[in-house]
C-alpha cells in the first residue's frame, strides 16, 4: 500500500507543470475597440464655390481626427464603404438622400452611426457642417455648423470641431468659441521680389565683369588715346549696369520686407 502511494507521488512530481484535469484557463482580454460602436463617414459633399481637391484633403483629415477621439471602435471612410457595397446603387435603391435613407445605408453597413460632412461657400465665407445620424432611430444625434474666413482657419479648428461632434453623439457637450478664429494663410513665396533681387545681382555682376575685362585689355595695350577712350566708355557702361543692378536688388529687398 505504501509502495503504491510513493509511486503515485513520484509520477506526479516528475511532471510538475502538468495542469490538473479540468483546470480553468484564463480567457483572453477583451478588445477595447470591440466594445465601442462603429461609425461610417460619407465622403464630404462640396457645394458651391469649393473645389473637389479641398474636399479630398478634408476627407482624410476628418477620418484621422475621428479616430483620434477614441470614441468609436471602427471608423469607415468612403473608400472602405465602396469596397463593401456600391454606394450609388444603394442610394438609388433607397430613393433619396434624407436622414432616414442615410440611416438605412448605415444599417446596410452594419454600423450604429453614420456621419455626413458638407462644405460650401456663401458671402465669401466657408461653411462647414457635420452631422451624425443614429441608424436604429434614424435621427440626428449630433450637428455642428461653423463658418470660416478661409481654408487655413477651417483646418486649424477642424480637430476641435470633430472632437465636439463625437462628444455630442454620446450626449456630451464640448464648448467651441462663439466665433471661429481667423488665421491668415501662409504668405506665398515672393516670386516677384526674388526675381528682382536675382536680376539685380546678375546685372551688377555683368557690369563688373565687363569692366574687369576692359581694364585687363587696357593694361595689355599701348595705353594710347584710343585705349584710354575705350576704357572710359567701358567704365561708363559698367557703372551704369552696376547702378541699375543695385537699384533692382534693393527694390526687391525693400518690397519683400514692406509687403503685407
Amino acid at each position: 500500500m505504501q509502495l503504491t502511494i510513493l509511486t503515485t507521488l513520484l509520477i506526479a512530481s516528475g511532471n510538475p507543470t502538468a495542469a490538473p484535469t479540468g483546470a480553468a484557463t484564463t480567457p483572453p482580454a477583451p478588445n477595447e475597440n470591440s466594445e465601442k460602436p462603429g461609425l461610417a463617414v460619407l465622403d464630404l459633399v462640396t457645394l458651391r464655390g469649393v473645389d473637389e481637391e479641398m474636399g479630398q484633403v478634408l476627407n482624410e483629415s476628418i477620418l484621422t481626427h475621428l479616430k483620434e477621439t477614441k470614441r468609436f471602435g471602427s471608423v469607415l471612410g468612403g473608400s472602405d464603404m465602396r469596397a463593401m457595397l456600391d454606394l450609388d446603387m444603394q442610394m438609388q435603391s433607397l430613393g433619396c438622400d434624407e436622414d432616414s435613407c442615410a440611416a438605412q445605408l448605415g444599417g446596410a453597413l452594419g454600423v450604429p452611426y453614420l456621419a455626413t460632412p458638407t462644405l460650401g461657400q456663401a458671402g465669401g465665407m466657408l461653411l462647414f457642417s457635420m452631422k451624425v445620424i443614429e441608424v436604429d432611430e434614424a435621427k440626428v444625434v449630433s450637428r455642428i455648423t461653423r463658418q470660416y474666413a478661409n481654408e487655413t482657419s477651417l483646418l486649424a479648428e477642424l480637430p476641435a470641431v470633430i472632437k465636439a461632434t463625437a462628444a455630442q453623439t454620446f450626449g456630451e457637450v464640448i464648448e467651441l468659441p462663439e466665433t471661429a478664429p481667423v488665421l491668415q494663410p501662409a504668405k506665398p513665396l515672393p516670386a516677384r521680389e526674388i526675381m528682382a533681387v536675382a536680376s539685380g545681382l546678375a546685372i551688377a555682376a555683368g557690369g563688373y565683369t565687363y569692366f574687369s575685362l576692359q581694364q585687363l585689355a587696357y593694361n595689355q595695350s599701348d595705353q594710347g588715346p584710343a585705349a584710354r577712350q575705350g576704357l572710359a566708355q567701358a567704365t561708363l557702361i559698367s557703372g551704369t549696369a552696376i547702378s541699375l543692378g543695385a537699384v533692382a536688388f534693393l527694390g526687391g529687398v525693400i518690397s519683400y520686407f514692406v509687403a503685407d
